[in-house]
């Protein structure tokens, strides 16, 4: 809708068609009467965006906390502007999912946070294991959860303590592993530890090869990893040292040439080299690099023997 008056906004709130209505529901510059209005529409969908509109009066939502529709409820809940108290009620709400919209909402204050935490339905303790303003205490003590799922969460979460993030590492659970090594804050040390998982898959070194903390060092270790996929992921990390992205400019996969070429990285003879793949989703990349010299077709390119061969290892 292109910009409207309030007071034309404040008639199409009472507009006929229900598509008018929810329009304007969604617009931050409906009125708050209006909102309030449209809050007690008798299309639910209408009533949500209302209840989500920044603009509508914080006694409404307090008082649709109430109400009998468990959307909007859930609404309520995840609304960050809903006051504490209404937000302590909706914890105890009947229906599960009102109450992890609650745990989910960066607003919950610790207490609420910490008791939601024994809620017997797992879906709940989810979203507090996710809430990017849960407390480090208080993922510490879901770190403990009885449910993988639950525990994942937690790996990934910024806020957990390194204490709790090299516990996890030693989860039983591969996908608690890999949650480790995708987080941002999860010490070297112990990135390198999970660069050596070896579970059923490799998902774990996957991400362990895209975690922009992991060291240079692992990252070199990892260019000979057997799985084509970790190879890849080190060959985007704009981290991984020229001589590694050379050796693996000439790897048997076109995904990880492809990743070499995109490597902001990579050296120009080894772009060179890419512009002149077999494959024309490397070539491209390699031609499209923002960091190509503007003569890449005149730079002197590199043969698969001339390259760096980490560790003395042959091309894979």
């Amino acid at each position: 809708m292109e910009e409207e008056t309030p007071d034309r906004l404040a008639e199409l709130a009472l507009d006929d068609d229900w598509e008018v209505r929810h329009t304007t529901s969604l617009n931050p510059n409906t009125p708050p009467d209006a909102l309030a209005r449209l809050a007690e529409d008798e299309d639910v969908n209408v009533r949500l965006c209302a209840i989500s509109n920044p603009s509508i009066p914080i006694k409404v939502v307090v008082e649709l906390a109430s109400d009998e529709d468990d959307y909007v409820r859930k609404s309520v809940a995840e609304n960050p502007s809903t006051p504490t108290k209404t937000l302590a009620q909706l914890a105890q709400d009947e229906n599960w999912q009102v109450r992890a919209q609650v745990a989910f909402n960066p607003s919950a204050p610790p207490e609420l946070l910490m008791r939601l935490t024994k809620d017997e339905v797992k879906h709940v303790r989810l979203p507090v294991a996710a809430n990017p303003s849960t407390p480090p205490n208080i993922l510490a003590r879901l770190a403990n959860d009885e449910d993988w799922g639950v525990r994942w969460r937690v790996a990934r979460n910024e806020n957990a303590w390194t204490a709790t993030l090299i516990q996890l590492a030693q989860d039983d659970e591969r996908f608690v592993r890999s949650g480790v090594a995708e987080n941002p804050n999860t010490p070297p040390e112990t990135l390198a530890q999970l660069a050596k998982d070896e579970s059923l898959d490799c998902r774990v070194r996957v991400a362990v090869a895209s975690n922009l903390g992991t060291p240079v060092r692992v990252l070199m270790e990892l260019v000979s990893d057997e799985d084509d996929l970790v190879r890849s992921r080190v060959a985007e990390n704009p981290n991984t040292p020229p001589d590694s992205l050379m050796y693996l400019a000439s790897d048997k996969h076109y995904w990880v040439r492809s990743g070499v070429a995109a490597n902001p990285n990579t050296p120009p003879e080894a772009l060179a080299q890419l512009a002149k793949d077999e494959d024309w989703r490397v070539y491209e990349t390699a031609k499209n690099n923002p960091c190509a010299p503007t003569n890449l077709d005149q730079v002197s390119t590199i043969s698969a023997t001339e390259l760096a061969q980490p560790n003395g290892m042959e091309i894979g």
